[in-house]
């Protein structure tokens, strides 16, 4: 994470990056700063769709020294709380993650942090969830030399041949393409536009 984040700001980018328990100093510190800071700038996002109800409750603050936060370029904490329940209401779920970032408050308030990582999610959903799931790929045990990257290229080729034909259920889509060898061949050959949006 310290790595990628190193060369994000070497070539002048900016990182926002989920701070997971698996790094218990740093999340423990960037909890810390969101909780004591009684500058934190907030935001209230609501949704509501496929049968339930999302509140998203974001608190940024700027790190200063005080913070003890010992991370590349970081800049915000972001702390947010995700309550999910029915469409009466109802919270079920309580959901808490903390960001950091190498991007000022002058460069992206709390709204605009709040949306770049509901933006992430939906990378996190629409390739890796499925990448995991769909092609179980957290169970591969394919370690050795190039052959994970490559088995990785060919899941992101196939999900982007199969998004581009217009499937939305990858599952779906992929038993349909499995049925039959012609199916296959048509994702990376017909001139005309495959439609499978139906899947």
């Amino acid at each position: 994470m310290r790595a990628t984040a190193e060369a994000i700001t070497a070539v002048g980018a900016h990182y926002l990056m989920t701070v997971k328990a698996n790094r218990p100093l740093l999340h423990a510190a960037c909890a810390a700063a969101v909780t004591r800071s009684e500058d934190a700038r907030r935001d209230v996002q609501t949704g509501r769709g496929h049968g339930r109800t999302e509140q998203r409750h974001a608190a940024a603050v700027t790190i200063t020294d005080a913070d003890g936060i010992d991370f590349p370029a970081a800049a915000q904490v972001v702390r947010i709380v995700r309550y999910r329940g029915g469409l009466d209401g109802q919270r079920t779920a309580k959901q808490v993650v903390h960001v950091i970032t190498s991007l000022t408050a002058e460069q992206a308030d709390v709204a605009t942090l709040a949306a770049l990582v509901r933006g992430h999610w939906h990378v996190e959903n629409g390739l890796h969830y499925v990448r995991d799931v769909t092609f179980g790929e957290d169970g591969s045990r394919a370690r050795t030399g190039n052959l994970p990257a490559v088995l990785a290229c060919i899941r992101n080729t196939v999900i982007a041949a199969l998004r581009l034909a217009g499937a939305t259920g990858i599952a779906r889509a992929r038993r349909w393409a499995c049925e039959a060898l012609e199916r296959i061949i048509d994702l990376f050959t017909r001139n005309a536009n495959l439609d499978i949006s139906s899947l």
